[in-house]
C-alpha cells in the first residue's frame, strides 16, 4: 500500500482552526489529521506514514517595555500564549505517528500595536501620547520554513511517501512543492471552507485541494 505524509504549518493552523479564546489543542489537531485522511482522494489506497508539526518553542525570559521610567517588564514565560503553546507541544509529543519540528523565536525589540497605530493614520492635530501598553513585542521566527522544505525534499527524494498533504498558505514553499512533483510525488493542499483563501500561486503547483469545514474543528 502507498503511503502519505501530512505537514502542518502551525502558524497558519492556529489562524485557520482557532476561534475566539480557544487555543489550539492536540485533540483538535488529532481530529484534523483524521479528517484529512478520511477526506483525501487517496484515502483508500494509501496509509498515513507520519504527520509533521512545525512550530517554535515559546520565548523565555523578560523584556523591558520601551518606556524605561515605567520600570515594567514583559515576562514571556507567564503569558497565556506561552503557556498554551508549551502545553500543546507537550500533548503533541504523546500523539502516535507525529513528529515535532521546532525552529526558534528571537526577541527583536518592540513595535507599535494596532491600537496605537490608528491615531497616526487619522488626520488629527497634535501628537498622541504613547504608553508602554501601546507597544507589542517584535518576535521573529527562524528555521521553521527551512525544516518544512527539507522534509518535503527528504520524503520524496528517498521515496518514503508517494503523496504529501501540506497545510499552509505560504508561497515560500512553492520551490519545495515543485521539487516534490518533479520527483514523482503528488502534492495536495488543505483549504478550510469552500471559499478558502489559498493563494493562486500555491494552487498552481498542487495536484489537488482537500476542502474541509473548519467550524467543527473550532468547536472541539
Amino acid at each position: 500500500m502507498e503511503r502519505h505524509a501530512i505537514l502542518l504549518d502551525a502558524g497558519y493552523l492556529k489562524h485557520a482552526i482557532t476561534s475566539g479564546s480557544k487555543p489550539l489543542t492536540a485533540t483538535r489537531i488529532r481530529a484534523l489529521i483524521d479528517e484529512i485522511c478520511a477526506t483525501s482522494p487517496f484515502h483508500s489506497q494509501s496509509r498515513l506514514f507520519r504527520t509533521y508539526y512545525y512550530d517554535a518553542e515559546p520565548l523565555s525570559g523578560k523584556s523591558r517595555y520601551p518606556n524605561p521610567a515605567n520600570g515594567r517588564h514583559l515576562d514571556f514565560d507567564n503569558t497565556p500564549l506561552s503557556r498554551n503553546n508549551l502545553a500543546l507541544l507537550q500533548d503533541l509529543r504523546h500523539l502516535p505517528h507525529l513528529s515535532i519540528r521546532l525552529g526558534t523565536l528571537r526577541d527583536a525589540g518592540w513595535q507599535l500595536g494596532k491600537k496605537a497605530i490608528k491615531p497616526f493614520t487619522r488626520q488629527q492635530e497634535g501628537n498622541p501620547s504613547l504608553t508602554p501598553d501601546d507597544f507589542v513585542p517584535a518576535i521573529q521566527q527562524k528555521g521553521v520554513d527551512m525544516r518544512i522544505g527539507l522534509d518535503i525534499a527528504a520524503l520524496t527524494l528517498k521515496g518514503i511517501v508517494t503523496s504529501l498533504v501540506l497545510v499552509t498558505n505560504d508561497s515560500d514553499f512553492i520551490p519545495a512543492m515543485k521539487f516534490a512533483r518533479r520527483e514523482g510525488a503528488l502534492m495536495y493542499l488543505v483549504q478550510f471552507g469552500s471559499q478558502g483563501s489559498l493563494q493562486d500561486a500555491l494552487i498552481e503547483h498542487a495536484d489537488g485541494i482537500i476542502t474541509l469545514d473548519p467550524r467543527p474543528l473550532r468547536e472541539i
